[in-house]
């Protein structure tokens, strides 16, 4: 199976003009996917830890968290310490790597609250590899 990452980036540049430019990541194969959500219950405290199912992915190409409602930090194989990569409330992360084999690659992934849940939230993913 196919994926293809694309989307469009409107922003006003110094001086005021307005650019628009067209990004993607060149099309790469996957033979599995995996998709959910975490619920985050109000509540929760600061570092309660989450780790994202991978189900049959070894290593992602893509992987895309958004946050609704939850602010966390975003942690990969096996990381630990500092802040992780911040999702927050309306958030979206998105990681395409089409040639992981050209890396380290992504095997796991974790995300853990950075502050007290004040209202019932949750993390949505999509995680696509072999």
């Amino acid at each position: 199976m196919n994926l293809t990452f694309s989307g469009n980036l409107q922003y006003q540049a110094p001086g005021g003009s307005n650019v628009s430019q067209s990004l993607s990541v060149n099309q790469a194969t996957y033979t599995a996917q995996q998709g959910g959500s975490i619920d985050i219950p109000s509540g929760t405290p600061s570092g309660t830890a989450y780790p994202l199912q991978f189900g049959a992915v070894a290593t992602a190409i893509a992987l895309v968290v958004k946050g609704v409602d939850a602010s966390v930090g975003l942690w990969f194989n096996g990381q630990t310490g500092g802040a992780g990569l911040p999702v927050g409330t309306g958030g979206q992360v998105v990681i395409a790597n089409p040639n992981p084999a050209q890396t380290a690659g992504v095997t796991s992934a974790v995300i853990v609250t950075n502050r007290i849940q004040q209202v019932p939230g949750r993390i949505d993913f999509l995680i696509f590899g072999d």
